[in-house]
């Protein structure tokens, strides 16, 4: 008996989990199969949409138009890029 209650709860919320519709719909889109590690988001070109930087690149919301903006050392098929923070 004093193990009833929790499954109730549990199988509850498993039920809930599992009938509820996602808040947020998206669609995922590869960008890029480089091999950046980090990114970021920013307003790069200032339209007022969040476009992402990672490693030498930047690609411009919504198209994700891919622009380049610096070089950062690669070698044995490595690039160098831990972090990307855009200081604006």
């Amino acid at each position: 008996m004093r193990f009833a209650v929790p499954c109730l709860l549990i199988g509850g919320f498993l039920l809930l989990a599992v009938t509820r519709t996602a808040d947020i719909s998206f669609e995922r889109h590869m960008i890029d199969g480089g091999a950046n590690e980090a990114c970021a988001i920013a307003d790069i070109n200032g339209d007022k949409r969040p476009d992402i930087v990672s490693g030498e690149n930047w690609y411009e919301a919504p198209s994700w138009k891919k622009h380049h903006f610096r070089d950062i050392e690669y070698t044995s098929n490595y690039i160098d890029d831990f972090s990307t923070c855009p200081w604006m």
